[in-house]
Order: structure tokens, then sequence, then C-alpha cells
């Protein structure tokens, strides 16, 4: 076995290895496009920030007295009434 560094792309092999152990689940399309890489090229992929961004959902009920951008709200959650129907607004919100 040699110690010196990989200069060529991964390949498939390889690229499995290095999402195992990195702890990734994936899946063809990652397994493809990491096996394209080099090692810097494809750690660099990994690390990449794809936090997920949205909008934060307003409940306009109840009429009188909304309770708005409920998420960002100082009270304590659980006190906030009908948390199933704002469950459910974030379910909705979800993209798989």
């Amino acid at each position: 076995m040699s110690l010196t560094p990989l200069s060529s792309n991964l390949g498939v092999s390889r690229a499995k290895h290095l999402l195992r152990r990195a702890c990734f689940h994936y899946n063809k399309e990652l397994l493809y496009t990491i096996s394209g890489l080099n090692v810097d090229q494809a750690i660099d992929y990994l690390l990449q920030d794809n936090t997920v961004s949205y909008e934060e959902p307003y409940d306009p009920l109840p009429s009188d007295s909304p309770h708005g951008y409920w998420l960002s709200s100082d009270e304590y959650p659980p006190d906030i009434p009908n948390q199933g129907r704002k469950r459910g607004a974030l379910i909705s919100m979800v993209v798989l």
C-alpha cells in the first residue's frame, strides 16, 4: 500500500469508501458526482453548507388576535394553542 497522496479522481470504489467512512447516506447521483472528483474536491463538496431556508409561516387565526409568526414568538411553544394545525403548516412546507 502506498502512502503517496491520491491525485487522480476517486472513482466509484474509493468514493463509496469515503462516503461510508464519512457517515453520509448517499444515492447514485452523489456517488457518481463524488467519484469524478479528486480527494480535496470531494471533501469540499461534502462539507458545503446546504442549509435549508424557509419563509416563516404566518398563522392568521384566531381572527380577533392572530398568532402571527409564532415560530419566532417569545411564548413557550406548548402554551400556544392549536399546535396540531401549526404542525400541519410546517409539514406542508417540507420538501423531500
